[in-house]
């Protein structure tokens, strides 16, 4: 999916974690697009309970 987002011309962040995506969107600011695996390691599901990140 890195691949075909990088040549279809967007920027891209990745993350490993939960953690790690949580420093990231922290860095950035503003997050247009989050893909992620459900079973994705760390804190994520907990991150888009207390609205870090919206989920729409």
């Amino acid at each position: 999916m890195e691949t075909v987002l990088l040549h279809a011309g967007y920027e891209i962040a990745v993350a490993f974690n939960g953690d790690e995506a949580s420093e990231i969107a922290a860095k950035l600011g503003m997050v247009d697009l989050l893909l992620t695996d459900e079973r994705m390691p760390g804190m994520l599901v907990s991150l888009l309970l207390d609205g870090r990140i919206a989920r729409t």
